[in-house]
């Protein structure tokens, strides 16, 4: 997708659901979703519109509204009630995906706004009287940046920006570029369950003493013209599986340890001496490369 500045925006069930269905349907077919509305107006999703405008070659937005997350008393209740009830706080919207090979003149973006102050009976009523051709449609006309409605002003470009990391030397106000403090694996060292999190953290000890231990007598049992890089000799299947398992809510939830069977077979194979700490604080139990040449 175009304009991805941060691939976190785009880890959305639905967008996800949406890539998948077009890359399903090929060159031709229709998809239909009633999802989060999010991308309507969303700075982040502007990748995915623009994405949307070229697969596709006509797009229906019917947006149903129902934001309880909008800025002041006033704009929640003019978003109006939500059509899922209790089940959603986001906007909701419907968006028909048309892929017709034999269209031209490029896409055709046809938005409906439900309007204001409506109850959720009254969405729905709407929404169930109407058929493709008898909505009043509006035509939008994306701008350069790909937005749909509430298209941004130019005059913003001309603003020194708060941070960029383009090399045209235009001025901005912060030089370091940072996504702050993160773990990348939450997974396995955040736990409801002190007792579940020490599991987690000396289980991928385990697993990387054992993955160290067996690339080195590898590398020491191969022809060196032979060997593969450390990235291909890794485990991923295990490390997947590994993964699922520590990523189950349910296990997460009721403190239960995440060592399984898996691993004591490991460390019954493995020759190494298990680390005692977290593997940022520890000395590895033995190094790891190895030469990929004679």
């Amino acid at each position: 997708m175009q304009a991805i500045k941060d691939l976190n925006h785009y880890q959305d069930s639905y967008i996800r659901a949406i890539r998948w269905a077009s890359d399903r349907i090929g060159d031709e077919g229709i998809v239909c979703y009633v999802s989060n509305g999010g991308y309507i107006d969303s700075n982040t999703a502007d990748g995915l519109r623009k994405t949307l405008a070229e697969e596709f070659s006509t797009i229906y937005c019917y947006n149903l509204r129902g934001n309880q997350r909008a800025a002041g008393e006033l704009s929640v209740v003019r978003e109006g009630g939500k059509v899922f009830g209790s089940g959603s706080r986001s906007t909701v919207a419907i968006l028909l995906l048309v892929k017709n090979p034999g269209a031209a003149g490029g896409c055709r973006i046809l938005y409906r706004d439900i309007g204001d102050y409506l109850s959720r009976e009254e969405k729905l009523q709407i929404v169930a009287s109407g058929t493709l051709s008898s909505v009043d449609w509006q035509t939008v006309h994306p701008n350069e940046q790909g937005d749909w409605i509430n298209q941004r002003s130019a005059v913003f470009g001309t603003f020194d920006g708060l941070a960029s990391k383009e090399t045209s030397g235009r001025a901005s106000i912060f030089s370091k570029h940072s996504p702050g403090l993160q773990t990348n694996r939450d997974a396995w060292v955040y736990n409801y369950s002190s007792n579940s999190l020490e599991a987690s953290v000396r289980e991928t000890i385990d697993f990387y003493n054992q993955q160290v231990t067996a690339y080195r007598d590898y590398c020491a049992n191969v022809d060196g013209h032979d060997k593969v890089s450390a990235n291909e000799f890794i485990d991923n299947a295990s490390r997947r599986r590994r993964t699922a398992i520590c990523s189950d809510p349910a296990r997460r939830l009721n403190g239960s340890s995440t060592v399984t069977a898996s691993r004591r077979t490991r460390q019954a194979a493995s020759s190494t001496t298990p680390m005692t700490g977290p593997p940022s604080t520890t000395t590895p139990a033995t190094s790891s490369t190895c030469s990929s040449g004679s």
